[in-house]
């Protein structure tokens, strides 16, 4: 006959190590993962707030990249406006040289050669300027919307007015702005005046948008950082208590085996002292 001693020690220590193992594997799976809300039923209420934060977190990040976009676009038709100025400079030069009477015509020549290469260089620079495929110097697009918040709200975009840098509109294409003869070359001179006015006016515009969108650049990313704390405060694992209880749980599993071995033991003694 085959006899057993049930043993209630033995249950509970079996229950004990069970509830241990169990909360070693939660505490090493947060440490591993870095979060403290692994799935749902861990804390159903700050998964639902992280998870409109991770949503508005990524927007943000997509919003900065819009705006260093919208910056980029700024820096490169400022440059672009910078070497036009020094161009116009150069032709307001020229024209005061031909301007005087101690030139003959054939001395302007020379003058008149440079003139009108430093006019097709305008007129070049501004047909070249580009963005992404997108014209910025020639009149093709005025303005670009750039978004740079997270919301649909007009106040999350920056409108960004782009100058027009033609010869036309600079006011460079008429027949006389050319250096020939000291007539046109001091007609030219205010031609070009007006030319470089333009030129600033736009340089202006594009220094006050640079100047905004660093600004808007600067409060997005306090805002983003702002977020992420936000989310880590609700989310990630706090790795000292994690810790912390990974080696609880581990001494008092290798206890609980230590106490199992220890009460078959006794359950062995007591069947041998039965039979």
């Amino acid at each position: 006959m085959t006899m057993a001693v049930r043993s209630g020690a033995l249950d509970f220590i079996g229950v004990a190590f069970a509830r241990n193992a169990r909360d070693a594997s939660n505490s090493l799976t947060r440490l591993t993962t870095g979060r403290r809300v692994v799935q749902s039923a861990d804390d159903p209420a700050a998964l639902g707030v992280a998870s409109k934060l991770s949503t508005r977190l990524v927007s943000t990040h997509r919003a900065l990249r819009n705006a260093n976009e919208g910056l980029a676009v700024l820096e490169v038709s400022d440059g672009a406006a910078r070497a036009i100025t020094d161009t116009l400079q150069r032709m307001r030069e020229l024209a005061v040289q031909s301007a005087s009477d101690t030139l003959t015509d054939p001395h302007r020549d020379p003058l008149q050669t440079e003139f009108s290469g430093l006019l097709q260089e305008i007129a070049r620079t501004a047909e070249n300027l580009e963005f992404n495929g997108r014209k910025l110097g020639n009149g093709a697009t005025a303005a670009l919307a750039v978004q740079v918040g997270v919301d649909s709200e007009g106040a999350n975009r920056i409108s960004v007015t782009l100058g027009d840098f033609t010869l036309a509109t600079l006011g460079l294409d008429g027949a006389t702005v050319e250096v020939g003869s000291a007539a046109n070359a001091r007609s030219s001179i205010d031609v070009v005046d007006s030319a470089l006015h333009k030129v600033s006016a736009s340089r202006s515009v594009y220094g006050a948008l640079i100047s905004r969108i660093e600004a808007s650049i600067r409060a997005t990313q306090q805002t983003s950082y702002a977020m992420t704390a936000a989310e880590g405060r609700l989310v990630d694992a706090d790795y000292a208590r994690e810790t912390s209880i990974l080696t609880r749980s581990r001494i008092l599993m290798l206890a609980g085996q230590a106490s199992q071995a220890q009460a078959r033991r006794m359950s062995r003694s007591v069947v041998r002292l039965l039979q």
